[in-house]
């Protein structure tokens, strides 16, 4: 693996506005020869639940989806179906940027409180044996 794209923590503040709950993170693929994603979410608390996740790719297709992920979420978006999580969609990997969308669960946040996830991005590039001619 290669240096983390993303390692950060993020926060979402839980108030009266809908909008709050939402986090956007963006993040570029570099133009390598990309052969898998792997996303790691570790929320702050495990209880603390997401009623959704998406990943968009930088054509705007959604290459991951899920609904009320409860605790840690390992994501692998690859170029193979067998090495791919479930609810992620393979295939290639293009360059440019990425775009991860999460709700927070609002009935598991409490009022005016904040929670933080700790995201890390990080691509595995191919092998040179590994890459067709």
């Amino acid at each position: 693996m290669n240096q983390p794209l993303i390692k950060k923590d993020l926060r979402i503040q839980a108030d009266q506005q809908v909008q709050s709950s939402f986090l956007i993170e963006r993040f570029d693929i570099p133009p390598t020869s990309c052969r898998k994603l792997v996303i790691d979410i570790i929320p702050s608390s495990r209880d603390l639940a997401l009623d959704c996740l998406l990943i968009y790719d930088s054509h705007s297709n959604v290459r991951a989806q899920y609904r009320h992920v409860r605790g840690p979420k390992h994501i692998v978006i690859g170029e193979e179906e067998i090495e791919s999580s479930t609810g992620t969609v393979p295939g290639p990997l293009p360059t440019g940027e990425w775009v991860m969308v999460m709700r927070s669960h609002s009935q598991a946040l409490e009022p005016f409180c904040a929670y933080r996830y700790e995201i890390t991005v990080q691509v595995q590039e191919a092998l040179v044996g590994d890459q067709e001619n």
